[in-house]
């Protein structure tokens, strides 16, 4: 099963209505040798782990630069910007990679301009939404943060990330 979350980010006032497209250069995407380095415990041998790593290959085709930036629009910027995330949502998980990797606004901005991931664990690979494409989960727009809809709801918000599962209120990472 996997754990989901949306991650958001409280625009700045000097953005809101400013035209900003995701820089793609900036977006750390998994690679096949970044899967294999996951996975690479829990295999004994190399054949065992190379027949896995084709496996998530065929089922999560890793995204390029090129795909990326083909998706990415330009977006005018509301308020508040949001992207799913699909797996390992947990705050001792996507949280701490939050916390630790996307530290300023326009890291996280330019994540959020990116759209939706599977995971930003360990390298960024898209959600595909259901029609298997990363520009079918661009980000949400809004004037307000969203109702919590998922596991969990992630907030940046002057320079600091909040956190709330789907039955209660934010609180600091």
């Amino acid at each position: 099963m996997s754990t989901t979350a949306t991650i958001t980010i409280r625009v700045k006032d000097s953005d809101i209505n400013r035209l900003k497209k995701c820089d793609v250069k900036k977006i750390h995407l998994r690679t096949v040798d970044d899967v294999r380095e996951i996975y690479r415990p829990l295999f004994k041998t190399d054949e065992e782990l190379e027949e896995h790593v084709q496996n998530i290959i065929k089922y999560d085709a890793l995204p390029t630069y090129d795909k990326l930036a083909m998706a990415c629009k330009h977006i005018k910027l509301p308020k508040y910007l949001t992207i799913y995330h699909h797996w390992d949502a947990y705050p001792s998980n996507l949280g701490k990679e939050l916390k630790n990797h996307y530290k300023t606004y326009e890291d996280v901005l330019n994540l959020c301009l990116a759209g939706g991931f599977s995971t930003i664990l360990d390298g960024c690979m898209p959600y595909g939404g259901l029609k298997g494409t990363w520009g079918d989960t661009p980000p949400e727009k809004s004037d307000e943060v969203i109702p919590c809809r998922f596991h969990y709801q992630y907030l940046f918000e002057d320079g600091t990330w909040y956190y709330r599962d789907n039955n209660g209120k934010f609180k600091k990472l």
